[in-house]
């Protein structure tokens, strides 16, 4: 209530403010507040099969998986084709396995790569590597891979907020709602996925296999490869390959300079398993899948991995 009083001074009524009303005002305010969770809260459990975070957070998505410290029964490595491909929800649910989708944008199969990957997998582990030429490039690893975001990126306070937001919303993308450009989704397990068309242009298909095409390769890190997955199966891990380009143009390429390395006989001299993946799969950029086509790939391999643990 606004309380009206006449100033001499000024020769003019004024109004002050009743502090009672004030009162009233803060607890609207937290019945408004408490209303907008309980509403997302119960949206997410409308919702409960993606775990979908706030589009303001997502840069803080592969700073939050680099500096993740847990421990898993099944970890999927490789670059943007990995954490675009398979889904660890997927997973857990066909081989009953905590998973978490350890892929980086462009990134190699690097000794430092691949000594992060020993101090998060549990012993005895299941390992899926998501492979490609680009994962044995001579091209340095982009500013998204690994390596770059432990040297630059430490952790910082928004990716509390960040937790604290997935946890809280766990299923329930608001700004989906406001902006049909947001086409993609980052989840709490690594999992990236696109509701990006699968009939763009086909000169950007075309950019995208030309460049791909222009990555060399570095043999020596794909010796030591075979060297790691020798040693991780003499341990008691479990390794899967498989080719992550699944575009048949791309594909057509890869195979010819793995079979330059004969990298599949290599694989399976070193105790590993190479996995052979179906080639119905679109790609809304030549490389990467969008999700229907992520989750057909996510049951595919989980249950290939399945049939072979038996």
């Amino acid at each position: 209530m606004y309380l009206l009083y006449f100033s001499e001074e000024k020769g003019e009524l004024l109004y002050t403010f009743n502090s009672k009303n004030e009162f009233n005002l803060k607890v609207w305010g937290f019945l408004l507040i408490f209303i907008l969770i309980t509403f997302v809260t119960i949206m997410s459990e409308i919702y409960p099969k993606q775990m979908l975070i706030n589009f303001y957070m997502q840069k803080y998505h592969f700073d939050l998986k680099a500096n993740d410290g847990k421990k898993y029964d099944l970890l999927i490595a490789g670059d943007s084709t990995v954490y675009r491909g398979i889904n660890p929800s997927i997973m857990n649910q066909i081989v009953n396995k905590k998973s978490l989708n350890f892929a980086f944008s462009s990134q190699r199969l690097s000794k430092y790569y691949l000594n992060e990957i020993n101090k998060r997998i549990k012993k005895n582990g299941i390992l899926i590597f998501g492979i490609n030429i680009r994962s044995f490039s001579l091209n340095k690893t982009s500013k998204s891979g690994i390596e770059f975001i432990h040297k630059n990126n430490p952790r910082v306070f928004p990716n509390y907020v960040y937790i604290y937001l997935n946890t809280l919303f766990p299923s329930f993308n608001f700004l989906k709602m406001m902006s049909n450009s947001l086409n993609n989704y980052y989840t709490s397990n690594g999992w990236v996925t696109s509701f990006s068309k699968v009939d763009l242009p086909l000169e950007l298909t075309i950019k995208s296999i030309n460049k791909y095409k222009s990555h060399k390769i570095n043999y020596r890190m794909i010796k030591y490869f075979f060297k790691y997955v020798k040693e991780m199966t003499r341990k008691g891990y479990r390794v899967f390959i498989y080719n992550s380009i699944l575009n048949n143009n791309i594909k057509s390429f890869d195979n010819k300079v793995f079979y330059k390395y004969d990298f599949e006989n290599n694989i399976k001299d070193s105790g590993g398993i190479f996995l052979k993946t179906n080639n119905y799969y679109k790609t809304y950029d030549g490389i990467h899948l969008n999700k229907s086509n992520s989750v057909k790939l996510s049951n595919e391999i989980g249950n290939s991995v399945k049939l072979l643990l038996l």
